[in-house]
């Protein structure tokens, strides 16, 4: 199985990080209109599958049931040079971190965000963009810690907003 390195390296430190000369050929960058794969998830899961699968779910008290929840979008192209493969791209991601909710169906955002606005669940949030170059986005972004009915509607016009720009 070849070496994994993280996805948030340049390409100069990937080819450091896998031992690769520096007379390395470097790959062309593709333009943001290259970038022809898309993907989007949805994920539910236990804070412990959370934390094990790398997810920055922070401390949480042990008395208390918590589930995350991810929503992510991505969008990449894969670059062959030479005898290596290089992937580009940019990805958001949303975790959200919920305790004291009863949901009898599936547990998704729009129904966290109900249940933290009616009934008093919690629930925390992050946001991840990964790939992004530029400042214009940073205005977009939505700033939000908590998560409820206002932070879903501003998170889903931002998804919006960079699927628009990209």
């Amino acid at each position: 199985m070849p070496k994994m390195l993280p996805v948030n390296m340049s390409v100069e430190g990937v080819h450091v990080a896998a031992g690769l000369p520096s007379s390395h050929q470097m790959p062309v960058v593709p333009s943001a209109d290259d970038l022809d794969n898309w993907t989007q998830e949805n994920y539910s899961l236990s804070v412990s599958a959370a934390a094990n699968l790398g997810f920055p779910v922070g401390n949480v008290e042990g008395s208390v049931q918590h589930d995350a929840l991810m929503f992510g979008a991505a969008r990449w192209k894969d670059v062959v040079s030479g005898e290596h493969s290089y992937r580009f791209g940019v990805a958001l991601r949303a975790l959200v971190v919920v305790s004291d909710i009863k949901v009898s169906g599936a547990l998704t955002l729009p129904v966290v965000a109900a249940k933290v606005e009616l009934e008093g669940a919690r629930a925390s949030a992050q946001l991840m963009v990964r790939g992004y170059v530029g400042s214009d986005l940073g205005a977009l972004l939505p700033t939000w810690q908590s998560f409820g009915v206002d932070s879903y509607a501003q998170y889903m016009g931002t998804c919006q907003a960079c699927r628009r720009r990209s």
